[in-house]
């Protein structure tokens, strides 16, 4: 895979800042002017081969990420220090990813392939790959996966249909396995779900109008937050809008919506308690792939003139 960086912030990034700074409309529950503005900084850009679509990501530092390719399958280390380099994750070994993760315990990158049901965990540059087994049932399809804690959180549909939360450990040993049902999420049992981590939870998002959300902890026994429903302010994007991720900001989350039949992109800004403060629309292909809370960090994905990874960090300014 090629690469080519860039370090100016274009009109694009600018536009951007702007239109999640300032609201469009004000909403029953508080008006946006009351609540402070979010301000974001970019800090790189990479171009991407175009046929490049990033599945998931995590942040090592804000001028590293891990990265899982969708079509390929292959994830990949990229540093943008003094110059750019990329680096594949255990390249000694065959796997098709569905999620990548970093260990709490030490730090290195773990990758979650659901064909060969493997964790195959990366020791460096030079150095054979760490494989171990997911602690998965026969006959299990795992719909989604991500890394919470020192270890895994996966959702897996049974051949009978029954969706079930397995907890793994960082080398994929099952920990407990639950029912999803209690956690439905917009009237949809689960399949239709992005999962992101956050520090000590992990937030469930519904792909479905009114784009629900709900973040739970790492036992999934009860439920930390759960996004009031604002359905008169997401009435717009009822028909033709998929729900994307919702992430974690250091305060409150950021929820990105997707118009299918074009570029069309919708941010929601959440507050602590789950409830909507702003909507910005924007006519553009962009998306948050992760986000580092504590860190301030917020990789997207975006395509203006071609593929580009973009890291940004944020601040906060009054209303």
């Amino acid at each position: 895979m090629r690469l080519a960086h860039r370090s100016r912030v274009p009109a694009f990034g600018i536009s951007l800042l702007l239109l999640v700074c300032f609201a469009t409309r004000s909403f029953s529950q508080g008006r946006p002017e009351d609540y402070p503005n979010i301000l974001l900084s970019e800090h790189w850009a990479i171009r991407l081969p175009d046929s490049l679509i990033v599945a998931d990501a995590i942040i090592l530092s804000s001028s590293a990420v891990a990265v899982l390719a969708a079509e390929l399958g292959r994830a990949y280390e990229i540093r943008t220090d003094a110059r750019t380099s990329i680096r594949t994750l255990c390249a000694d070994v065959a796997y098709s990813g569905v999620a990548v993760a970093r260990l709490a315990s030490d730090g290195r990158a773990a990758v979650l392939d659901k064909s060969r049901r493997i964790v195959a965990i990366d020791q460096g540059a030079e150095r054979e790959c760490e494989v171990h087994q997911l602690g998965v049932e026969a006959g299990d399809m795992v719909l989604s996966a991500v890394g919470a804690g020192d270890g895994w959180l996966l959702i897996v549909a049974t051949r009978s249909g029954v969706v079930w939360f397995v907890r793994l450990s960082a080398r994929g040993d099952k920990v407990w396995r639950r029912r999803l049902s209690s956690l439905a999420i917009s009237g949809v049992e689960a399949p239709r779900l992005f999962a992101s981590a956050a520090a000590s939870a992990v937030v469930l998002s519904s792909m479905d109008w009114p784009f629900g959300w709900r973040a739970v902890n790492l036992d999934a026994t009860e439920h930390i937050l759960r996004s009031r429903l604002a359905i008169d302010e997401f009435k717009q994007f009822e028909s033709g809008w998929l729900g994307l991720r919702t992430v974690p900001l250091d305060v409150g989350y950021l929820q990105v919506l997707a118009q299918q039949s074009r570029p069309g992109r919708a941010f929601a800004l959440y507050d602590a308690s789950g409830e909507l403060r702003r909507v910005s629309r924007v006519d553009a292909v962009l998306g948050v792939v992760t986000a580092d809370a504590n860190a301030r960090l917020l990789l997207m994905q975006r395509r203006e003139r071609g593929a580009e990874l973009v890291m940004y960090s944020w601040a906060w300014s009054d209303p």
